[in-house]
């Protein structure tokens, strides 16, 4: 055989063509494969390289085994013609550098990553860097705190999951009258050219520095009908809280199913609607703006009221000397309903006390709202993915309540 010479010819590839199996986190039960095809990886990738050039540098040290790494990052890299720098593992400590080593201009960071790289000491050159785009999931209410302190220029905000791809997308300007990046360290579209093509896109732009509904999504992508469903699956009115549901406007644009569990298909796409397991609520009468309220699972239900814990982490993290935080349910001590538990990582070196917790929680929540059982942890628990796995706080409360553990 001739050197150079394919082993085998080119398989013939379309779009309903399987591309990967990728596993979901598994933050709330066993993790499922879901199979996805050629055009998932398209539309995944679609609205983010869209954004990029290739003298962009994108920082991807999330895991190549699920589709954050692999393919809105590696995989967007690749289509662009983007240079990657790629990293085993996320570093808080060495965040910054590894920054500096590629000339990263475009990133991603999730759940917990934003507070421990915040925790870091504070110099006077934070914002002498080449990071000026960066997506965040969700969205966290320290977003400007953070663009200001490092120079970040545009954050994208978003929903998106194994199976449905990217769904929504939106955009915050955090420095809209400057440029926080400084100008030799810039990489890809200058700025005006960068809000152009996200308005041509459909996406909002948002002033970074405003306050912004909690858990804000963004607006659909084109690729989506999209709905917040009751349990008929009946669309809520504006302002109530639904299943966010949705349907591909083209074939082969979301999961072709999970891996050897027809039922659990069959159930997340029942009446020809994709269920996403997650709650929303729209927040404008054009039904083109929504926000992220909390996994269905997530929600409790206390003295007659709906809880999210998502709402119960932002009040909790406003509180100083909390890195990080996670609102758990368990069923209540008296009645039908739940009782909340909050877990709270602190900052390195700090002391955080019980009364602490209950002075802000007194002021800043309804009653209903208030964790009935507060503990603190050295370091919460996550999936390579960096996503709290609130299911193992549940059953360590659990155990503790059941051995007459004292502490509140």
């Amino acid at each position: 055989m001739m050197c150079g010479t394919p082993l085998s010819p080119a398989p013939d590839l379309g779009p309903a063509d399987t591309a990967a199996i990728i596993y979901t986190s598994g933050t709330t039960g066993p993790a499922k494969g879901v199979r996805l095809g050629h055009r998932w990886i398209n539309q995944y990738c679609y609205t983010s390289r869209d954004i990029n050039t290739a003298d962009d540098v994108i920082h991807c040290d999330l895991p190549l085994y699920h589709v954050g790494g692999a393919f809105n990052l590696f995989g967007r890299a690749v289509w662009t013609g983007c240079t990657t720098g790629l990293w085993d593992r996320f570093s808080a400590t060495e965040y910054w550098a590894r920054i500096a080593k590629v000339g990263a201009s475009a990133t991603t960071l999730l759940d917990v990553m934003i507070p421990h790289i915040m925790s870091q000491p504070e110099g006077p050159d934070d914002a002498a860097n080449t990071l000026n785009k960066m997506h965040i999931q969700p969205y966290t209410p320290r977003h400007h705190k953070f663009a200001r302190r490092f120079g970040v220029d545009f954050i994208s905000v978003g929903f998106g999951q194994t199976e449905s791809g990217s769904v929504f997308a939106g955009v915050l300007d955090e420095f809209p009258d400057s440029q926080g990046t400084p100008a030799p360290l810039w990489k890809g579209h200058d700025k005006a050219t960068y809000r152009d093509r996200v308005t041509a896109l459909g996406r909002p732009v948002f002033d970074g520095r405003e306050d912004l509904p909690k858990g804000i999504m963004g607006s659909p992508v084109k690729f989506f009908e999209v709905a917040a469903m009751n349990e008929n699956d009946m669309p809520v009115a504006q302002g109530e809280v639904g299943q966010l549901c949705l349907r591909p406007r083209f074939p082969e644009l979301i999961l072709q199913g999970y891996l050897n569990k027809p039922e659990a298909t069959l159930k997340a796409t029942k009446n020809c609607w994709f269920h996403t397991g997650d709650a929303v609520r729209c927040i404008d009468a054009a039904r083109n703006l929504y926000v992220f309220i909390d996994r269905m699972g997530g929600y409790f239900r206390v003295r007659g009221e709906n809880v999210s814990s998502f709402e119960v982490e932002s009040v909790i993290l406003n509180i100083v000397g909390v890195r990080a935080c996670a609102a758990v349910p368990i069923p209540a001590a008296i009645g039908e309903e739940d009782d909340i538990v909050v877990w709270i990582e602190p900052e390195p070196g700090m002391t955080l006390t019980h009364a602490q917790i209950d002075a802000h929680t007194l002021t800043e929540m309804p009653r209903y709202m208030r964790p009935k059982h507060v503990r603190f942890i050295d370091a919460l628990p996550i999936t390579p993915t960096a996503k709290v796995e609130k299911y193992k706080l549940r059953e360590r409360i659990l155990k503790e309540l059941e051995a007459g553990d004292p502490v509140k």
